[in-house]
């Protein structure tokens, strides 16, 4: 299935390519796969409640297509699916299965169980389309310019100089719902960092599920709404025993939230594709509990956000120049993985990389951990690669370093 550092790849490409999508749904998708092995099951109760009770227990049935409720069948879907698009002369990306690409038709494409979402020239998608229907039951149209629809329940809308992506907005309003704040006033910013960390006593269970779920919707809103990652993951610290200041902290998300529905990610078609920007920003020792440094990063191709983040680092760094290159080692890590898929789909690009800390950008270009005698070797890859060229270091003021918004 795809992931949130790879939902925009088909955007960017169709945007950039001036490039039509679409969009196709399998119709009771599990059941047009043939099953592999022997499996019975209990008849359904509907079929059972017209039969006699002793003809129910003279039969069980042998399934000869996959049927819901089997773990393996979702993958079994995709793997037959991934058959169907394969044998029309598509290639399946090792780095990312999900992703396809016909290198003649120039066609991508992508498979996130019974949905698939793609781009190409627009007489050979309708093809293929037409094509692919014969063996995999579904409903499927195209998406032209002036189009909106929604592709994994995220609103997009094609228009002549590019596309915008939003989440659906019944996340919100079930969000508003949830916490009570219908009518309540919008707040100005996501989150403030002025709360002092106190004692205070848990959630009763029945807040904590509301706590809980609130979350788990706000996750899904920020895939698109980079303004407010960071105030989403510092909320994901609290799930484990949220306090009365957590619930207060998502309330006030939900109120901004509120007041900037019509946000959402504008990818434009002016841009070349020549590069993939990767920009890195580190809060250290950002968690007041754990000290641990909170990581942001930004990767754009011809100024459209691909993908972005707000992580905690795993390791308790000792300077902010330690935390800004741990955090700079994982935005390189992606954007070489960005760089391999668009690579699969036939657009070459060279990583630059942006660092605003000094420090940082010293340990990339020296062979070593140095003075850092404590500096996990797991990083010091980047060491080879800056000296391998397989991406550029450049310098960012702090002030221009549109990462800062995830720290």
């Amino acid at each position: 299935a795809t992931s949130s550092s790879t939902s925009r790849v088909i955007d960017v490409i169709a945007t950039k390519k001036g490039y039509p999508c679409f969009t196709g749904d399998a119709e009771n998708a599990f059941w047009q796969v043939p099953i592999d092995e022997e499996c019975y099951m209990y008849p359904p109760k509907e079929w059972a409640a017209k039969q006699s009770q002793d003809d129910v227990k003279k039969f069980l049935w042998k399934l000869k297509k996959e049927w819901y409720g089997r773990r393996v069948a979702g993958r079994n879907f995709v793997e037959w699916a991934a058959g169907k698009v394969m044998k029309r002369g598509f290639n399946r990306s090792v780095a990312a299965p999900w992703f396809f690409h016909h290198p003649g038709l120039d066609i991508s494409l992508e498979i996130h169980m019974d949905d698939i979402y793609g781009t190409g020239p627009l007489s050979v998608n309708k093809e293929f389309m037409e094509d692919l229907s014969k063996d995999v039951v579904m409903k499927w149209k195209m998406r032209q310019v002036g189009d909106e629809f929604e592709h994994l329940k995220r609103k997009r809308r094609i228009e002549p100089d590019g596309m915008f992506i939003e989440p659906n907005n019944k996340y919100l309003q079930s969000l508003v719902w949830l916490l009570g704040l219908e009518g309540a006033n919008p707040a100005p910013t996501p989150e403030v960092t002025t709360e002092k960390d106190v004692e205070e006593e848990p959630l009763d269970e029945q807040q904590v599920k509301i706590y809980r779920r609130g979350v788990g919707v706000s996750i899904y809103i920020a895939s698109d709404r980079p303004d407010v990652q960071h105030a989403v993951r510092e909320l994901t610290k609290d799930m484990k025993s949220p306090r009365p200041s957590s619930m207060n902290r998502l309330r006030r998300l939900t109120r901004y939230l509120l007041g900037t529905p019509e946000k959402g990610v504008w990818l434009p078609r002016a841009g070349d594709i020549e590069y993939l920007e990767g920009l890195s920003d580190t809060d250290w020792a950002a968690c007041k509990r754990t000290r641990k440094s909170c990581a942001g990063a930004t990767l754009f191709v011809g100024n459209a956000l691909v993908t972005s983040y707000s992580r905690g680092l795993s390791m308790i760094c000792l300077s902010s120049g330690e935390a800004e290159f741990n955090g700079g080692v994982a935005a390189t890590q992606e954007a070489l993985f960005l760089k391999d898929i668009f690579a699969f789909m036939g657009i070459v690009l060279s990583v630059r990389m942006w660092l605003d800390s000094s420090a940082a950008r010293g340990v990339y270009q020296r062979q070593g951990v140095g003075r850092i005698r404590h500096l996990e070797t797991k990083g010091l890859w980047v060491q080879q690669g800056l000296k391998e060229k397989r991406f550029s270091l450049n310098a960012i003021d702090t002030e221009t370093n549109v990462s800062d918004i995830g720290t």
